[in-house]
């Protein structure tokens, strides 16, 4: 969680990040999802001690609050590909990609243990 307010702000409609990250999946493009804010809340700069720091963060900005993205995948080994450019010096990022399903007892999403990983190749 940031603590100072300071990041890319909530991506536009139809992106995964402000800076244009682009996900595939077996070479096929994931198309992002619906954001509620979309374009909001870019501060590049710290905010310490500013009115911006105080403005109450929404779930757009707590990813494991997010519905998840449906994908499909395919039997056997499935090929994830992120591209994640930096939008600005300082920039720190992290993604988080967890199969999970429904739990049927329950409203809530649970881990899917039957999909396993394996990176094979990080780039920088």
């Amino acid at each position: 969680m940031r603590n100072n307010r300071r990041c890319g702000g909530i991506p536009t409609s139809g992106e995964w990040s402000p800076f244009g990250a682009k996900v595939w999946i077996n070479d096929a493009l994931l198309p992002a999802p619906q954001w509620q804010q979309p374009g909001k809340y870019q501060y590049l700069d710290y905010t310490w001690g500013k009115p911006d720091n105080e403005i109450p963060y929404c779930d757009e900005e707590f990813y494991w609050t997010r519905e998840p993205v449906t994908i499909r995948l395919n039997a056997g080994w499935n090929k994830v590909l992120l591209r994640i450019p930096c939008g600005y010096a300082g920039q720190s990022w992290s993604f988080t990609f967890i199969p999970v399903k429904q739990n049927m007892s329950a409203t809530h999403w649970i881990e899917d243990e039957s999909v396993r990983f394996s990176a094979d190749t990080v780039e920088l």
